[in-house]
Parts: structure tokens; sequence; C-alpha cells
């Protein structure tokens, strides 16, 4: 593989709903190993609780875009 591209980025992500949140987690798995509404309420209750007192959660992120082609 030859890379060609590869950039950093960090930033924020913000929900607005804790249901946002959930879909997320399932969407995206690997964010939360084994993630599941039933074994985590009590956590998104308190999430819950902070988006009402505040309006929003507002999570610091880093991810990578990285473009690679295959050896030829």
């Amino acid at each position: 593989m030859v890379i060609e591209r590869l950039e950093p980025w960090k930033g924020k992500v913000t929900f607005k709903d804790v249901g946002a949140l959930v879909f997320m987690l399932k969407a995206v798995p690997w964010t939360v190993g084994d993630f599941s509404v039933i074994k985590h309420r009590e956590v998104l209750e308190k999430l819950k609780k902070d988006i009402d007192k505040n309006g929003k959660l507002t999570f610091a992120e880093s991810k990578y875009l990285i473009i690679a082609k295959k050896k030829v």
C-alpha cells in the first residue's frame, strides 16, 4: 500500500439529545465496545440530565483521513 494522503483531525462532537448519541454508538460499535442501552442505562440517564441542564453534550475527538492505494 502507498499512502497518498494522511491528515489528522481534532475537534468537538456535539449531541443535543441522548437518542442521537445512542444512534451513533450503535452505528459505530468500536466507539464503546459491547454497547447496549440496557447495559449502559444508568450512564445514559446521567448524560440525559446533563443535556437537559446544559442543552448539549460535547466530546473532544481525534480522527484521521487516510487515503491509500494498493501498490501495483
